[in-house]
């Protein structure tokens, strides 16, 4: 008689892969993806290096970082070319303008998810309860509305 080993079923394999996928991510940190301007390389690591020293950078931010890095990028280009530019041209607002407002606004959402900002970093606050007050009958509401008028 011979002895083979436990033969594993799709699932046990499944889940093996699926270990060794979390064991990959947990504790790691993302990676700096190819492509990237120097700009954005530059701001990629600052904001990982931030993000890092104040323990809140995790494996699974990597495209959020990489698109943050990427819009603050466009957004300081187009700021460049306005700057040179000036905000109006032939008396209308710079065409970029819009388009920088927009970015702005974006970044400081993204901002926001990845926690740089202060009110992202505060604590979850919960309302003081307040006392109930007791029911009041329409009648008696009315009441007290005339007498506050009087």
């Amino acid at each position: 008689m011979s002895v083979r080993g436990v033969r594993k079923t799709a699932q046990s394999r499944d889940r093996d892969r699926t270990k060794l996928r979390i064991d990959e991510i947990v504790g790691s940190e993302p990676q700096m993806p190819h492509g990237l301007t120097p700009n954005a390389e530059r701001i990629w690591a600052e904001t990982v290096a931030y993000l890092r020293e104040d323990g809140r950078l995790h494996a699974n931010q990597g495209p959020i970082i990489e698109r943050f890095a990427i819009t603050v990028d466009r957004a300081k280009m187009i700021d460049a070319v306005i700057e040179v530019e000036g905000l109006m041209i032939d008396g209308k607002p710079h065409p970029l303008l819009s388009t920088s407002i927009a970015l702005a606004e974006k970044i400081r959402m993204m901002a926001r998810e990845l926690g740089m900002t202060p009110a992202s970093r505060l604590p979850t606050l919960v309302p003081a309860e307040r006392p109930e007050l007791a029911p009041v009958s329409p009648i008696e509401a009315m009441m007290r509305l005339r007498e506050r008028r009087a």
